[in-house]
């Protein structure tokens, strides 16, 4: 731009930490709908895989049992064969 102007609109001041952050669901949320248009090749489901997780950590060890996730804490919708799970 001529004149000495700035161009509206620019986020010249930010870092790309700042940006990825502000911009963040936005990607996981991009990531999530291409994700679910691929032909899933599996059938189990999420719920299958955090058992099968569960199962081979109570073998292990007893671990202190995380809470549920509540609907409020649902940041976003996944797919139906996904499943939200806390990570300790």
């Amino acid at each position: 731009m001529s004149r000495g102007r700035k161009a509206k609109g620019n986020d010249t001041n930010l870092s790309w930490q700042q940006i990825f952050t502000k911009n963040v669901g936005k990607y996981l949320q991009y990531i999530i709908i291409e994700w679910s248009k691929v032909e899933n090749q599996q059938i189990e489901t999420g719920q299958d895989l955090l058992k099968k997780i569960k199962e081979e950590k109570g073998k292990n060890k007893k671990d202190k049992a995380l809470p549920p996730i509540k609907v409020n804490e649902i940041p976003y919708d996944i797919p139906k064969n996904w499943a939200w799970c806390r990570l300790g």
